[in-house]
């Protein structure tokens, strides 16, 4: 399955310039696409790096690494899943918080595409392609659709790395607006420098007087009830696929109706810490 187009509320991705045909392609109707769905700057309220949407939008890396493991208790243990595993679970209820909120939150354009096609979803790993599949045909429409986050205008969407941080704290710092950000969480605490000894993009932010969270934060400071969104969240999960699938979303493959039977499970294994056997060790039929 591919990881279709999204139009409207939905995001259209890309990395730099310097990629295969295809992606540059993709690059190309980016930049056609904002120019419709681009959000007001008056009214965004928020900017969210790359790093919090690509948890967004995709299971991959963490799903690889609970394959890796192999088994309920082995993941159980693992210091470094908890770690995955809560990065992706604040990040998606800050996107449940945007949709429940209204609120208006900017990206960047860069990097997403070029992520999900070498790293996080590629095509040569169905478990990971097949369930970003899902986010995007199921979760995004059906239980997020009304998260108001979009692509900025006036900025360079094929910026990428320190680049694009530049761009998000440059809008940042000319519309006095917070920073939402993974970089600088790490497993063992956050940090503001690179190894290499230069500032990441929270350092750069704290440098620059502009607020920066990491998900929890940013929901911390907005005083909310993580554990009750999180089944609400889940909730509305179960709402979503069921809806989806009355209309025959994902339905006409064998690979989509066990992406289907799959959402909810994992949703709820990575929100609640309802593991399952059959979440914990996941393996698509190729």
């Amino acid at each position: 399955m591919v990881v279709p187009g999204r139009s409207q509320r939905q995001r259209s991705v890309m990395t730099d310039s310097h990629q295969k045909p295809s992606v540059r392609a993709a690059q190309e109707a980016f930049i056609a696409l904002i120019k419709t769905v681009k959000p007001d700057i008056k009214s965004v309220s928020v900017l969210v790096d790359t790093n919090v949407m690509m948890e967004i939008d995709s299971f991959g890396d963490l799903l690889k690494l609970a394959d890796n493991l192999h088994s309920v208790e082995a993941i159980a243990a693992s210091a470094e899943f908890r770690y995955r595993q809560l990065r992706s679970r604040y990040s998606n209820l800050l996107a449940w918080w945007f949709t429940q909120t209204g609120t208006v939150g900017g990206i960047l354009g860069s990097e997403v595409v070029g992520k999900l096609k070498s790293d996080l979803a590629p095509e040569d790993d169905p478990l990971s392609h097949n369930l970003t599949t899902g986010i995007v045909q199921v979760i995004l429409p059906f239980v997020l659709k009304d998260m108001k986050i979009g692509p900025l205008m006036e900025v360079d969407h094929f910026a990428s790395s320190n680049g694009a941080d530049t761009e998000l704290l440059r809008i940042a710092q000319a519309e006095h607006l917070p920073v939402v950000t993974n970089e600088g969480l790490t497993q063992s605490g956050l940090t503001e420098t690179k190894k290499n000894g230069d500032r990441n993009l929270r350092g750069r932010c704290r440098d620059a007087g502009v607020d920066v969270y990491t998900p929890e934060e940013f929901l911390a400071y907005k005083g909310v009830d993580v554990t009750t969104e999180a089944r609400r969240f889940c909730d509305a999960c179960n709402v979503g696929v069921d809806e989806a699938a009355a209309r025959g979303v994902l339905m006409r493959t064998a690979a989509g109706r066990e992406v289907m039977s799959y959402l909810v499970g994992v949703y709820r294994w990575i929100m609640l810490d309802a593991i399952d056997e059959k979440y914990a060790h996941l393996k698509w039929a190729t």
